[in-house]
């Protein structure tokens, strides 16, 4: 099993970057903490088997010259496609080496890309519907939207919005009044406004 993923669609799918802006145009680091955000939430999402067979792609633009084009982070691989005009013709090219009968599944929103997995019958999905589908693996059929549990909330650590927070600047004030809003009593424990006062 092996699940391919063009790493910037997914970034831009869950607002790491604002899309539509052209890349030169981000202040230096930006994409190495848009990437380094991404490979957490993945970390975080996936079972370690999984991660295993993740193979994450980015375009070769700014990419950290100190390490080579393909290297493992959280036990996922890393590929920038430094040869190629886009990782879309890198994972295009990686598709064609697989047999017909291998079990992938395809993270891309490129049309050419879908096209060649669905004429496979590998599932293929847009970056958002994946990751938001519950980051399925093989199993689904192509076509077929993921399913999503009834009344499902992804759980965020303190960790995790500490982190988030520290990237975007807030201040700690900030921080402390959303865990408390969050963490109201809800129900019986909580008082009532008395309408008659």
């Amino acid at each position: 099993m092996k699940c391919i993923i063009d790493g910037y669609n997914l970034i831009y799918a869950l607002g790491l970057l604002p899309a539509g802006v052209r890349r030169m145009t981000y202040a230096p680091g930006k994409l190495q903490q848009a990437r380094e955000a991404l490979e957490r939430l993945l970390f975080n999402g996936l079972r370690e088997e999984q991660r295993r067979e993740t193979c994450v792609v980015y375009d070769a633009l700014e990419p950290p010259q100190w390490l080579p084009n393909a290297y493992v982070v959280k036990g996922m691989q890393v590929v920038f496609a430094r040869d190629y005009a886009s990782a879309d013709d890198w994972i295009l090219e990686t598709l064609q080496k697989f047999p017909r009968n291998a079990a992938v599944t395809v993270v891309s929103s490129d049309h050419r890309i879908q096209a060649y997995a669905k004429r496979r019958k590998w599932p293929c999905y847009d970056s958002d519907q994946w990751y938001y589908g519950g980051m399925p693996m093989v199993g689904k059929m192509p076509g077929k939207k993921p399913d999503v549990p009834q009344n499902s909330e992804k759980k965020v650590s303190l960790e995790e919005v500490a982190y988030w927070m520290e990237i975007f600047q807030d201040s700690e004030e900030t921080l402390s009044e959303e865990i408390s809003l969050r963490t109201l009593p809800m129900g019986k424990n909580r008082k009532k406004k008395n309408p008659r006062s």
